[in-house]
């Protein structure tokens, strides 16, 4: 007796192989696309809050060494500005380190290094070097920049903490 077969079972056939595989390629595309888009954002935000903290810090030094300056208002006279400037000066090098911070006309610049940031007590900053203070005492005021770019795509090699909070 012959057994007949009710099924035609000849297996997968090449088409439908490739549709399978193409689905498959297309599928992994789109997790890679959005795989990626949520490291630069995590990228981005690790950035945005390393400049939060160290703005919060920079900030204290800076309420502090506008402190040290007094009430009186800040001379014009260049020469008469260095001495007016000599207190918040030292009170910065003193808390920062004496090689850590230059003075920029009525700036101090400071460049986070692994001394600073210990000293701020922000340990756990990634790429501490990339990271630089402006203060300006005169106006109470600092800027945080971070000095490198941010995704490969970016033509700008230094940001602000507000251009970061936009991106």
């Amino acid at each position: 007796m012959e057994r007949v077969n009710k099924f035609n079972d000849k297996g997968i056939t090449l088409a439908s192989l490739v549709i399978t595989i193409i689905v498959l390629l297309i599928i992994a595309s789109i997790a890679i696309y959005y795989g990626t888009e949520a490291i630069k954002k995590a990228n981005v935000e690790n950035i945005r809050t390393n400049m939060l903290l160290i703005n919060s810090k920079a900030k204290e030094y800076c309420e502090e060494a506008n402190f040290r300056l007094g009430t009186g208002k800040a001379p014009e006279d260049a020469g008469e500005l260095q001495t007016y400037l000599q207190p918040a000066e030292n009170y910065l090098k003193e808390q920062l380190g004496e090689g850590n911070v230059s003075k920029n006309g009525n700036n101090f610049d400071v460049v986070i290094n692994e001394e600073i940031s210990q000293k701020m007590g922000l340990k756990n900053i990634d790429n501490k070097d990339k990271y630089s203070i402006d203060f300006n005492v005169i106006e109470n005021s600092v800027v945080i920049k971070y000095n490198s770019k941010i995704n490969d795509d970016d033509t700008k090699d230094s940001w602000t903490l507000s251009e970061v909070e936009e991106l």
